[in-house]
């Protein structure tokens, strides 16, 4: 009876210490969680489109809903989600790829920003939230994002 109690006991610690086997024996390592950086890039999209909304101390043109259209991975076009109007040349120079946006952000971690708050897609990795304030003594300069919708094409 001793004996069955020492090896169940041996059996049990071997199994906490040991991790998960392959038939091989050889332990299975934890898969880190992809960023949402390179979420986006496995799916390799260069032809989409999503909506975005700004908000910020800007004319109207810049603040209404817009259809972003990405071509090759560039801008290609942008309307108006209220009357499917074309947005503004100077607007549309003013939008970005998704890539883009990542790099943004990335610059505001690196700056740093005086405020970058950022969310992103849960599947896509995409940022659907982008909350940014770039300097502390300037007023005027803050900026939200919202992205949403991306479709490939």
């Amino acid at each position: 009876m001793k004996y069955l109690t020492y090896l169940l006991a041996s059996l049990f610690l071997a199994g906490c210490v040991g991790g998960d086997l392959h038939s091989d024996n050889q332990a299975v390592q934890p898969v880190a969680p992809l960023s949402p950086l390179q979420q986006w890039q496995a799916l390799s999209f260069s032809d989409y489109d999503y909506d975005v909304q700004r908000s910020c101390f800007c004319t109207q043109e810049y603040v209404r809903p817009m259809r972003v259209s990405v071509r090759a991975g560039k801008v290609v076009d942008a309307v108006y989600l209220d009357d499917d109007g074309k947005v503004h040349e100077e607007v549309q120079g003013s939008l970005r790829t998704i890539d883009q946006w990542f790099a943004y952000i990335t610059k505001g971690k690196e700056k740093p920003f005086h405020r970058l708050e950022v969310s992103y897609h849960p599947e896509q990795g995409y940022p659907t939230s982008i909350d940014a304030d770039v300097r502390s003594r300037i007023a005027d300069d803050e900026q939200q994002l919202v992205l949403k919708n991306l479709t490939p094409r």
